[in-house]
């Protein structure tokens, strides 16, 4: 019988299977930062928020409507997300 000689290397396999793990363990926390990032936008961002209420039709009760509109938009959704951020 021969004996292989031990080298103190591993297997091409073994580090075959080591890189894999790491490009995956990369590309997954690369896309759980990119979801992040663009749920917070869209959630708590000024970038998205209503600032200003217009009306295109003059029907006399504007500021009654853009009282109402105001009134809506204040608090939060579940506690967390601001009103002002998004519509139903």
């Amino acid at each position: 019988m021969i004996k292989k000689k031990k080298t103190g290397r591993k297997p091409r396999a073994v580090k075959a299977k080591q890189k894999s793990f790491a490009k995956r363990l990369l590309f997954y926390g690369a896309l759980f930062l990119f979801l992040g990032l663009v749920i917070w936008i869209f959630l708590f961002s000024s970038l998205l928020e209503i600032k200003k209420i217009s009306l295109s039709e003059k029907t006399g009760e504007e500021e009654e409507i853009k009282q109402y509109v105001e009134d809506e938009l204040k608090g939060f959704h579940l506690g967390l997300i601001p009103k002002k951020n998004f519509s139903r």
